[in-house]
């Protein structure tokens, strides 16, 4: 009896300190991806600079720059502009 109540115990302690993993909780937006150069469109966006993603690519594509950061970078351009036309 007193093993099913430390695995209880054991378990609920357990279930209490879980987290979602750092992937999960927050989106970074890795800035260099690599655009397959066999199948058009599709992107590998996991890497962190440019070095590693040539790295990497070595005759398989090539490097880009992610696009969401572009998307982001034109959301906080017009963001800016709003702004700046409030004032």
């Amino acid at each position: 009896m007193r093993i099913v109540i430390a695995l209880a115990t054991l378990a609920a302690t357990l279930a209490a300190d879980m987290r979602p993993s750092e992937a999960q909780s927050t989106h970074s937006i890795r800035p260099w991806c690599i655009q397959d150069a066999g199948r058009r469109g599709i992107l590998d966006c996991t890497y962190h600079n440019l070095w590693q993603c040539q790295q990497s690519a070595r005759g398989l594509g090539a490097c880009v720059e992610n696009p969401e950061l572009g998307w982001a970078r034109k959301e906080q351009q017009q963001q800016r502009r709003k702004d700046w036309q409030r004032r």
